[in-house]
């Protein structure tokens, strides 16, 4: 004998059934675009020119690029479509060995949240300069931006709100 028996561990039967709750059907499961539900849980996803933030639920405008390759040249946000989305991106790409200098010539966007919403950033190389927004006076920019490496990102973020103002910069291209 292994042991006593009682009557009542003579058998045993257990069911299992789980139920699917569609996340998606409470405040859009927290995602601000698409969410889909999925059997246990669900993901939030971005429409097409939107990207999704590390937080996995907030999607953001992608920056539509223009990319500049010309020895000197001049960009202007007014340009741009006015559509929902005011993010773009200029990058100058010079020669290894040369460098970009970049001047405003216009600047004026909302100043919401302290450059929260609608500003100008430049990235060249390990540097970045801003953001600048509002409606500077040239004189509160600096004068000239000199990269450290032959590319230039300028990045305007905007709004729907800020179609009212423009970003417009010329830049040359010489030899290191």
């Amino acid at each position: 004998m292994y042991g006593c028996r009682m009557k009542w561990d003579i058998g045993f039967k257990a069911y299992y059934h789980s139920e699917d709750i569609d996340e998606c059907l409470d405040q859009n499961g927290g995602c601000n675009k698409i969410c889909h539900n999925v059997y246990g849980g669900f993901f939030c996803s971005c429409p097409p020119g939107y990207r999704l933030h590390s937080d996995g639920r907030t999607c953001t405008a992608e920056p539509r690029t223009t990319l500049l390759t010309e020895k000197s040249g001049e960009f202007d946000s007014n340009s741009l479509s006015k559509d929902t989305s005011y993010d773009h991106e200029w990058t100058i790409v010079a020669e290894v060995g040369y460098v970009i200098a970049l001047s405003f010539s216009h600047f004026s966007t909302i100043a919401w949240f302290d450059c929260g919403i609608t500003f100008v950033k430049i990235y060249t190389g390990n540097e970045e300069f801003g953001p600048f927004c509002g409606d500077l006076h040239l004189t509160n920019l600096p004068a000239i931006i000199q990269s450290t490496s032959n590319v230039m990102t300028i990045r305007y973020a905007g709004h729907i709100y800020s179609k009212d103002g423009r970003v417009k910069a010329v830049y040359n291209i010489t030899g290191n």
